[in-house]
């Protein structure tokens, strides 16, 4: 039976930094902690307000900043139990997914799905 080689540097890179971004949050001290969570979470009356946004003028620079969070809260965790059981199974299906539908579809995806 031969080893299969592992290809997918996209998954590790995803994981790296997600790890980057989660230490820099620990680093961080309370205040600047929430403004950070709050900034680039997904809070539900910012996604709510670009949304109304978005039906009533279209794609703006408002709207692309309100949706940004659709993104950027994949990479947020509260603490080592929550990023550590959200990498084991990125580890996981993500390998799965990044080999069977190649790399660009992985990362669109993500992107996306988060």
């Amino acid at each position: 039976m031969a080893v299969r080689r592992f290809k997918s540097v996209e998954v590790v890179l995803v994981l790296l930094v997600t790890a980057a971004v989660f230490f820099h949050q620990q680093s961080l001290g309370p205040l600047q902690r929430m403004l950070f969570d709050d900034r680039y979470g997904a809070v539900p009356e910012v996604m709510w307000s670009g949304w109304s946004s978005f039906r009533e003028g279209g794609l703006t620079r408002d709207v692309l900043r309100a949706a940004m969070p659709l993104v950027t809260a994949n990479y947020l965790h509260a603490d080592f139990e929550h990023i550590g059981s959200n990498m084991l199974f990125f580890w996981i299906f993500a390998n799965v997914l990044s080999q069977s539908a190649g790399r660009a579809a992985f990362l669109l995806v993500y992107l996306l799905a988060g």
